[in-house]
């Protein structure tokens, strides 16, 4: 988990890092969280992203790479009557159990293969949410701050 402020360059460091890896071994997928995402939304980007390996296996379309989810302003869904970020609390259970029930239908657990995840958020206040601790618990957490005049 990367935190910073706004313009921090967050989301750059990320995607720079990405560019250092092995891209027969990795596929990438960002994720823009916004203040109107829900949890439905995210797991069809999820499903969309994935198919079936086993009877119950499921991972990257892309045969025999990992698949690394960057979720970008990960603070800024909208937190329910409840105190929750349903978009979040998804992302919790999918990281700590890599598994997902299918939405509709028998709710189907699946099991979620060869994924890793990475986040980034800015400090609440304005349209950023504080995040829920037991999500911000299943991550190291960086601090990217400002470069200094001399280095920009």
């Amino acid at each position: 988990m990367f935190c910073g402020d706004s313009g921090s360059a967050k989301t750059v460091t990320v995607q720079s890092a990405f560019k250092q890896l092995d891209s027969d071994k990795y596929a990438f997928l960002n994720i823009n969280f916004s203040s109107q995402t829900s949890s439905a939304d995210f797991q069809a980007i999820i499903e969309e992203n994935i198919e079936k390996k086993t009877i119950k296996n499921y991972g990257p379309r892309t045969v025999g790479k990992k698949m690394v989810m960057f979720i970008d302003d990960m603070n800024m869904p909208t937190i329910d009557k409840y105190g929750t970020q349903p978009p979040n609390a998804l992302l919790k259970f999918l990281v700590e159990r890599n598994q997902l029930y299918q939405r509709g239908g028998d709710l189907d657990l699946r099991e979620i293969i060869d994924m890793l995840y990475i986040g980034c958020i800015s400090p609440p206040g304005g349209s950023n949410n504080r995040v829920d601790p037991r999500v911000m618990s299943l991550y190291c957490c960086f601090n990217i701050t400002f470069p200094s005049k001399e280095s920009i």
